[in-house]
């Protein structure tokens, strides 16, 4: 078997049959065919294809494929992150709505407006106190007899203050559950009573 040395020019222009570029590319003639069909290797003649666009074709068409692949499995996995993340939310979601269901959670427009409804009438109650006592108070000396008037009327206003009741609170979707019942033993719409 004889060596020849060839140049780069030679190699440019070498054809090959879809055999030989079939072993060369690790692949079947008539994968070679369906390749020079999509464009992936450059075809010469009848039979024949340029061994040199060929294979760099192939190499870049490899490449691609690949990086599209490594492009799907990262969505995959982007795809399963956003999942777990909206698992996740739900979870939350359900949580928050079972603390509110259990009394143990407060819409903040219900809160607030228990709040201002309260401090208002607090307010109101602190308010009346010298409207309330001046008159009482008019006519005496004695700092201690002054001072226990006044002392008597801001306990009155503290006591209510202090007398709110929790289930002011309480939103539409509280139900009341007690210790030995178990929270699967409610379903929608039912009560112990329904049972």
């Amino acid at each position: 078997m004889s060596t020849k040395n060839v140049g780069p020019e030679a190699i440019e222009t070498l054809t090959v049959s879809s055999e030989v570029l079939g072993k060369l590319l690790n692949v079947g003639s008539r994968r070679v065919r369906q390749y020079a069909e999509e464009g992936v290797i450059e075809k010469a003649a009848r039979g024949k294809y340029a061994l040199y666009p060929s294979i760099q074709k192939y190499i870049a068409f490899l490449k691609t494929k690949q990086e599209a692949d490594d492009t799907d499995s990262t969505k995959d996995i982007d795809a399963e992150h956003e999942r777990a993340l909206h698992e996740r939310v739900k979870r939350q979601i359900a949580e928050i709505n079972l603390a509110k269901i259990q009394g143990n959670v407060h819409e903040s427009d219900d809160v607030r407006y228990v709040m201002e409804n309260m401090l208002s009438n607090f307010r109101t109650r602190l308010m009346g106190i010298p409207s309330k006592l001046a008159p009482l108070l008019m006519a005496r000396d004695s700092i201690s007899v002054i001072q226990s008037f006044i002392e008597k009327e801001v306990e009155e206003v503290l006591e209510e203050l202090a007398e709110y009741d929790p289930s002011m609170f309480l939103s539409d979707d509280y139900i009341e559950i007690d210790d030995e019942t178990e929270i699967g033993d409610y379903n929608e719409g039912t009560t112990e009573t329904d049972k």
